[in-house]
């Protein structure tokens, strides 16, 4: 978890990225459970109180992109993260220093709670012979044709 998220929330790294910008920034880059269908913020809110019913509540979430919730709680940051599967880190200071010199769409995939599990798996599937990674490559490309004709 790390570095509390708190502090000057209209100016995280130095970069003046409000709540309002780091949460818009995740619903732009945050592909949704459909192929080329945006996530909503049902959706999110869904993710988020899997674990805990009620932790985080449509009209909050929008209060929080529309740029008028300015100081939400640590509670509302850390279920808005697991809405968007991404880790908490994402809101702090730290992580944007860190990454100033990518995108922002290079950081909301650097922040993926997923990412390390996923560039394991590329890595592994990486070292297997040409023959065994041709096969899985055309298995995610049917899996994924499948997904989208459905």
């Amino acid at each position: 978890m790390g570095a509390d998220p708190g502090g000057d929330a209209d100016d995280v790294a130095g970069e003046g990225l409000s709540w309002a910008a780091l949460v818009n920034a995740l619903f732009e880059h945050t592909p949704g459970s459909v192929p080329g269908v945006p996530l909503t913020g049902r959706e999110v809110c869904g993710r988020a109180n899997q674990s805990r019913p009620g932790r985080l509540k449509e009209p909050m979430l929008s209060s929080l992109r529309r740029g008028r919730a300015v100081e939400p709680g640590f509670g509302i940051i850390a279920a808005v993260a697991d809405g968007f599967g991404v880790d908490i880190e994402f809101f702090t200071r730290e992580f944007h220093h860190q990454h100033q010199d990518q995108s922002m769409a290079q950081r909301v995939q650097a922040a993926n709670a997923a990412w390390p599990q996923l560039l394991r798996l590329a890595a592994d599937i990486n070292a297997l012979p040409e023959p065994h990674r041709t096969t899985i490559q055309a298995l995610i490309t049917i899996l994924a044709t499948r997904r989208r004709d459905e």
